[in-house]
């Protein structure tokens, strides 16, 4: 995984990746408020909640699972951010 601005149109979010002694973190920030992120890496993933209604645009240390042959996190593969689309209104005048 690399550092950077990722957008689907909707969420625009910026990771950026630290290598620690433990293995790889990173920290984000997102222009609309997130549910959850999921990391992956490994045979496995973490996800980290944000309990609604509380979202969250930014979290720092995420990470992988611990690799149990080294204890340090797996190298980050996927990340997934969920949120909510917000609905566009419309009104209908008679």
């Amino acid at each position: 995984m690399e550092d950077g601005t990722f957008t689907d149109g909707i969420l625009s979010v910026t990771i950026d990746v630290t290598d620690t002694a433990d293995g790889p973190v990173f920290d984000w920030t997102s222009n609309i408020g997130v549910d959850a992120v999921f990391v992956k890496g490994g045979p496995g993933g973490v996800l980290y909640v944000y309990d609604p209604p509380a979202e969250s645009t930014g979290d720092t240390g995420l990470h992988s699972p611990v690799n149990p042959m080294n204890d340090k996190f797996y190298g980050l593969s996927h990340v997934s951010f969920c949120y909510d689309a917000e609905q566009a209104t419309t009104t209908t005048t008679e």
